[in-house]
């Protein structure tokens, strides 16, 4: 890994509660007061966001409206990881007619939720 896969330096290896590598060279900074995550559509699968969380102190913001995972994720424990039972629509308001889940536009999403 390297340059020639667009990380200016080499991937950082995925640990065991971490899913994936991930190029720190494009990472903002390390600790809650400079970095913050953004996690949409989390299904139950949290590598990514535990070994962030872990391993550069970011904030995460985990969201998901999926109606039969709702107790699973609020029941997920990391202190960095706080996890909203609302997604992501084209339109504000439930996430579907089955879901009683908040569903925001990006426009009004984005700055609504203080990771602080």
């Amino acid at each position: 890994a390297g340059a020639r896969d667009g990380c200016p330096s080499a991937f950082v290896a995925p640990t065991e509660r971490q899913s994936a590598p991930f190029c720190r060279d494009y990472w903002p900074g390390t600790g809650p007061d400079h970095c913050v995550v953004y996690a949409i559509g989390i299904g139950n699968v949290w590598g990514f966001e535990d070994g962030i969380a872990d391993r550069l102190q970011c904030v995460i913001e985990a969201f998901d409206p999926t109606v039969n995972l709702r107790e699973a994720h609020e029941a997920h424990a990391h202190r960095n990881i706080r996890f909203h039972y609302a997604g992501l629509s084209n339109v504000r308001g439930n996430a579907s007619a089955a879901s009683a889940a908040r569903a925001e536009t990006t426009h009004n999403w984005y700055g609504a939720v203080d990771p602080r």
